[in-house]
């Protein structure tokens, strides 16, 4: 009995890390991951590529012997490979999928779709399927990723011509990276959004989903009191 209370227990503890490692990857991926590089890009467009790159050099050799320093440096670096690839895959997908929509669809159509909820599927699938639910909740934290970084990066742009400290070829040379970015951003985030939607429906209709019927069971039934 003493084993099987204890296999218990470590499987609540298991049950409760399970749930709380999606929050955490959200998290990571919809706020830490954009925010930190929108704030690198910000500090490069205002104070100019140049500039930024020769104070990170003239700097490294005093910063080399700090091992907190050069653990920040590792975590922005993988900062930026994950929204270098994320860029680099929505740019793809702005070719082949954002603009054959937006050329089909219109403005209208971009809307529609960034509308369209499925919350109810969703809550459903994450009830039933937790693991399925998940996956999900990456895709959400993914399209909130590309969301954030299209908007840095028009910021940022718009902060590179007001910044006094470098000249207007560079702002123009920046300007059109920036540009890209936001396309590759719009792209990813169409991308996102008709795989997220497609996945709650395959999922929805899997696990036997239905709007009609109300789902008894799942839940503890509130109604019964207690003797």
């Amino acid at each position: 009995m003493t084993d099987g209370k204890q296999a218990g227990e470590v499987a609540k503890q298991a049950s409760g890390l399970a749930s709380s490692v999606p929050q955490i990857f959200y998290d990571v991926i919809a706020r830490l991951t954009p925010g930190a590089a929108v704030v690198v890009v910000g500090v490069v467009a205002v104070a100019g590529p140049g500039k930024a790159w020769s104070s990170l050099r003239t700097n490294h050799s005093g910063w080399a012997s700090s091992y907190l320093t050069g653990s920040l440096l590792l975590i922005l670096a993988i900062v930026g490979f994950y929204t270098a690839a994320v860029l680099l895959r929505g740019w793809l997908a702005f070719v082949s999928e954002f603009l054959p929509f937006a050329w089909s669809n219109g403005r209208k159509g971009l809307v529609q779709l960034a509308e369209t909820s499925k919350s109810k599927e969703y809550d459903y699938i994450k009830l039933v399927h937790p693991v399925a639910g998940n996956r999900i909740a990456k895709l959400h934290s993914e399209i909130h990723m590309t969301q954030v970084v299209g908007v840095g990066l028009v910021f940022a742009a718009l902060a590179s011509w007001i910044s006094p400290f470098y000249e207007t070829l560079q702002k123009l040379q920046l300007s059109a990276c920036l540009v890209v970015g936001v396309c590759s951003c719009a792209g990813m985030w169409l991308h996102l959004i008709v795989r997220r939607n497609s996945s709650i429906q395959n999922h929805a209709e899997l696990l036997g989903f239905d709007d009609d019927v109300v789902v008894t069971g799942l839940l503890p039934d509130m109604s019964k009191k207690d003797d």
